[in-house]
């Protein structure tokens, strides 16, 4: 025999309705309490989040009334959860109907937010802030993602390794909104938290953080074209100019040469200065040289990258050709230094160096 249907919605309307006080008597909070999970679970079943989400909603209320903060925050959240699958479904389905999913979605976050604030849980706080934007800016709302996104990173200050994280999401949702001047005193401020907050900022994952500072920074830099920088910002440029890469190649070219002179022949000294490695790793050159290996510390292609760099020598090289080709207008050496760039590129640099190619192939400068 074939159960009869019941309609979710009418045994919605059911519970909410039981909850209400009455005369001479009063709503059984805790059976409401276990109709609307099981309502919520079969809502979830037959992929219906946006009325999960109601469910939680209701639920978070009477833990209200019932003065249970925890598993009112715990609700709220769960609430706003099913709220962003349920857009996040829409948005996949390209639905172009109305959806209040994205507001409830927020009102949740913010309320439970503001719970766990109050109840001292700065560091959650900080973490459902930056949960919320990074789901607005999935959904293509930079612009509604960015207060959530700073808000985040400042309760986020209590943690080291949140905090970075924040300061990234945060720049790169700047750096859509072509708020340009703001990712770079974001970037700042990320970087000197990264320098003041770590014993060895250069260790282990800290090398590529500021090696994406350095990349990020430099392209913002070219981008606001402002006068009024930072001694730091004006050294981080020079490193990228043509001026001070052909002083420098010159001056080590010479002190090669002087080096080389204490060879038997021309050949000899060649096939040594080929065989020298990286700055960051040993030098390892034929056993015949292996005495005279650290004579070549001063050729200029163990020079790279310069020690105030964070970049690898291929990095910092494909880098300079890509500044230089932006400066000087060389549309085809652009492209083609950035397709070698791109892989070292996090999601911020990306964004503004392929903001700064097309404005070089569109208008012919940056």
């Amino acid at each position: 025999m074939c159960e009869t249907y019941r309609d979710p919605w009418q045994d919605y309307k059911a519970i909410f309705e039981s909850t209400k006080k009455k005369f001479l008597k009063k709503p059984n909070y805790a059976q409401a309490l276990a109709e609307y999970e099981n309502l919520a679970l079969r809502f979830q079943d037959e992929e219906f989040e946006h009325y999960a989400g109601l469910c939680n909603i209701q639920m978070a209320k009477i833990h209200e009334t019932l003065g249970n903060w925890s598993m009112q925050y715990s609700r709220l959240l769960k609430a706003a959860r099913y709220f962003k699958q349920a857009e996040h479904k829409a948005d996949s389905m390209c639905s172009m109907l109305y959806s209040e999913n994205l507001n409830l979605m927020q009102d949740c976050y913010n309320k439970a937010t503001k719970l766990i604030l109050d109840h001292s849980g700065v560091w959650l706080a900080g973490l459902h802030s930056m949960e919320v934007g990074h789901a607005l800016d999935g959904f293509g709302k930079p612009h509604l993602a960015l207060k959530y996104l700073d808000r985040g990173s400042r309760l986020l200050e209590v943690e080291h390794n949140s905090r970075i994280a924040a300061l990234l999401k945060l720049a790169e949702c700047q750096c859509k909104l072509k708020y340009y001047s703001d990712a770079l005193t974001t970037l700042d401020e990320l970087w000197t938290a990264q320098m003041k907050n770590v014993a060895d900022p250069r260790f282990a994952s800290g090398k590529d953080l500021l090696k994406d500072c350095e990349i990020t920074t430099v392209l913002l830099l070219l981008k606001i074209k402002s006068n009024d920088i930072s001694a730091r910002h004006r050294f981080l440029l020079s490193m990228y100019s043509e001026s001070f890469f052909e002083e420098f190649s010159k001056q080590s070219m010479n002190n090669g040469e002087e080096k080389v002179k204490g060879y038997n022949s021309q050949e000899e000294a060649s096939s040594s200065i080929c065989k020298a490695s990286d700055e960051d790793e040993s030098i390892s050159i034929d056993n015949n040289f292996t005495s005279r290996s650290s004579e070549f510390d001063g050729a200029p292609w163990n020079k790279y990258p310069l020690k105030d760099s964070c970049l690898t020598a291929e990095q910092f090289l494909n880098f300079y050709d890509f500044i230089l080709s932006l400066r000087n207008g060389e549309i085809f050496m652009a492209k083609k230094s950035f397709s070698r760039l791109k892989p070292f590129l996090n999601n911020v640099s990306l964004i503004i160096a392929k903001d700064m190619l097309s404005s070089l192939i569109h208008k012919g400068s940056i």
